[in-house]
């Protein structure tokens, strides 16, 4: 993938879904073709489609670590 994006003639176009909750961004889906686009140092645009929601794993499985990380710090 990086090597697809670094042959690229414009700029690297990606829309990326993402979830905010209290001060933390967690992409959603594509974060392999982020990465990629990134490490090929092409020229990146990206559209962040953001949902807002509340801190719950209850909601967003993926948001167990951000509250864990956080109960570590109390």
């Amino acid at each position: 993938m990086r090597q697809e994006f670094a042959e690229e003639s414009g700029p690297v176009q990606l829309t990326v879904p993402a979830y905010r909750t209290e001060g933390s961004l967690v992409v959603l889906d594509s974060n392999h073709r982020l990465v990629g686009a990134y490490l090929s140092e092409a020229d990146l645009r990206v559209l962040l489609v953001v949902l807002d929601g509340p801190s719950s794993s209850l909601i967003l499985p993926a948001t167990a670590q951000i509250e864990n990380d956080r109960a570590d710090r109390i």
